[in-house]
Formats: C-alpha cells, structure tokens, sequence
C-alpha cells in the first residue's frame, strides 16, 4: 500500500496564508515536517502533534522494511544465553618434544555481562589466565588426557567446554645391539655377553638378559657372562632387553654355537731335521744349517716341547763314537745360540745299527710333544 500525498488529506493542513500567520512566532523542533519537499508549520499545539504521529505512521506504512530496524521499547528482549568452546593449539603432542601445550575458550554472553573463568585438567598440570591457559606436560607417560573449562558471568549463569589431546611416544627413542665373545665355543666354556644402548631423551636405562641355552651369570648392565656347561653341540640364543623409566623398551638377539669336542690329540714325537756329516768328519755344511732353521721356527711357536738330538757314528770311521759326540754337540750349541733353551735339549749317542752307508753319519732331531714321555 503507498500512501496519498499528505496534500490530498483534506482538513489536515491549515490554508497557505494560515500556514505563516500562526500564532507561534518560533516553531519548535516536533513542528516541522517535510513531506514532499514542503515545510508545513502547525497553528495549534494538539493539532500538531496529531500531524506528526499520522505523518510518522503513514511514513513507515510506505516503507515497511523500516519498521525491523528499529527497537521498540515495549518489544520483548532476547533470552540470555552463555555459551563456551574450549581448543587446544595441538590435539597429537610428541612426547617430551615440548613442555606447554595451549589451551583456550571462546565464550559468549548474548548479554555482555561480565565473565570469569576457570580451568582443569587430568594430566600435566595447567594455569589459566582467563581465557587463555597453558598445560605443563613435560612429565606427561603417553595418553590421552582432557581440559574442562567452566565460564561464569556476573548473573549466576554458567557454561561449561572440555577438549581432548594425546601424548604419543617418540619414534626409535631407545636403541639396542648385542654381541658374544667368543660366538662358538665347546660346552663348558664362558661366553661374554654385550651391549650397546642408547635413549635418545637421555632417560637412565636398565638391561635384562635371557637365553635358551646355558645359565647367565654376573648381569651387570650392559654386559654379562654366559656359563654353557652342559649343553649339548648345536645353536642357541640370547636375548637382551633395554627399558626407560618411561616403559620404553627395545630388544635385540644373537646367536652362539656350541661345537663337539675335539678328540685328544695323540702325541707322537716327529723327525723335524736331518744334518748329514762327511765320513770322519764333525762339521756340517749350509744344508744342515737350512735343516736347523726349522727347528728353531718350530719351537718358537711351541715353546712347551722339547728337542732330541739322536747322533751316530759309522763303524767304519775311526773313533765313531767320538765322531757321534761331536756332531751331537755340534748341533745341540747351534740351537741353543739361535735361541733355544739348553734345558729343552737332550741328546742320545748310538754307533750303526740303521740301515748302513750315510744314515748313520747323520744327526736326527726329533721333535717331542710336551706330555710325551721320550
């Protein structure tokens, strides 16, 4: 609906030569009124005021969109809410990969009153500033916690949020190897055991051993010594194990073999050297000397066996017995000043009784195994 120019509304509007002889010699402000480019002024007080209330009503009828913009005093005011939502800067934290968490809480009062507020939390340990609150987590095991937040105004009125985050545990934080020395050995033997750990987070580390076979024994951290009496030849395991004050643990595994036992060997003296001597003669050449170079080797690497210096004299040669003496010294000095032990050496004199000729111008050194009874 528009409404009609006020000009067409007869009877409202005083005659023109009325309108500026009117007993108000100075209207006031509630007098004035446009409408349609026209300054119309009242004669009367009452009758004015009635002009204005019909123009303003008839004003807002033509433009009804108008009348949502204004708030009239006797409509109803909007019901009074509180309300609160509570977040966290990081709802996933590594563990010990920071100390403060942030939390926060967005509240609204439909009502602008006055808030306050106050936090909780059921793990780390937290301290609000209003809104704002930080949560202490660097001695948080990994979870998954909550924060509750309660906002309050100055009516009474309260809101309540909580929000959820987890502590998760860092990757390969703790670290273990291990090894065995020696990794075979007969039955009966000991074997060391070892590690090597490591806590990325720096925590104290403690160690546990076990095994399949065998007992351990004197676990002392990250070393330990395995006794493998009685088992019988064949593989077996060892497992170790690394754990943090945090429940933090890793493993590792070697293997350790027990082999047969060796058979005893069987101690028989050997012929290690041969010097041959010219008929009637006590001194040998260089061949006999690259024939003592072996025996000298032979005991600087068994330096528990002894030497037998076997000599003969042909029955042919003049004074073989002497002859036979002779060699056998001869011999027994050149070892003893390449550094062998007088005491190591012995010596036996025999004349013939070999198979004749040149076996029996020649000196034999025997080599005899420690234990043997020559």
């Amino acid at each position: 609906m528009v409404a009609p120019p006020l000009q067409s509304l007869p009877g409202l509007w005083p005659e023109p030569e009325q309108q500026f002889h009117c007993k108000y010699q100075k209207p006031n402000k509630w007098g004035k009124v446009s409408v349609h480019g026209v300054k119309y002024f009242g004669v009367d007080e009452k009758i004015r005021s009635v002009w204005v209330g019909v123009l303003i009503i008839l004003a807002l009828a033509a433009h009804p969109t108008s009348m949502s913009a204004i708030d009239w005093p006797w409509r109803a005011k909007k019901p009074h809410q509180l309300t609160a939502k509570c977040s966290l800067e990081k709802d996933q934290v590594e563990q010990n990969f920071q100390s403060i968490l942030k939390a926060r809480v967005e509240a609204n009062d439909t009502h602008g009153h006055r808030l306050s507020y106050g936090w909780s939390a059921n793990g780390g340990r937290i301290e609000g500033k209003g809104a704002d609150a930080e949560i202490d987590i660097s001695n948080v095991n990994p979870g998954i916690y909550g924060i509750a937040a309660i906002v309050k105004d100055n009516q009474g009125q309260t809101a309540n949020c909580t929000a959820q985050f987890r502590i998760i545990p860092p990757p390969n934080v703790v670290a273990i190897t291990c090894g065995s020395q020696p990794s075979s050995a007969e039955a009966g033997a000991e074997i060391l055991l070892q590690a090597e750990s490591s806590d990325r987070l720096g925590r104290p580390l403690r160690h546990r051993w076990t095994t399949n076979g065998g007992s351990i024994k004197e676990q002392n951290g990250k070393s330990a010594r395995l006794d493998t009496t009685g088992l019988l030849p064949g593989e077996y395991q060892v497992s170790g194990r690394v754990e943090d004050d945090m429940g933090i643990a890793a493993d590792c595994a070697v293997t350790f073999s027990i082999k047969p036992k060796e058979a005893p060997a069987i101690l028989e003296p050997a012929n290690v050297a041969q010097v041959l001597f010219l008929r009637n003669q006590s001194a040998f050449d260089l061949s006999g000397q690259e024939s003592l170079k072996k025996v000298i080797e032979r005991s600087n690497k068994d330096a528990a066996g002894r030497i037998s210096i076997e000599a003969y004299g042909d029955p042919d040669e003049t004074n073989p017995d002497q002859l036979a003496t002779e060699r056998a010294e001869l011999v027994k000095q050149y070892l003893v000043q390449n550094g062998i032990e007088e005491s190591r050496v012995q010596v036996l004199i025999g004349v013939g009784g070999r198979l004749g000729g040149s076996r029996n111008r020649t000196v034999d050194v025997i080599w005899v195994p420690d234990g043997l009874i020559y």
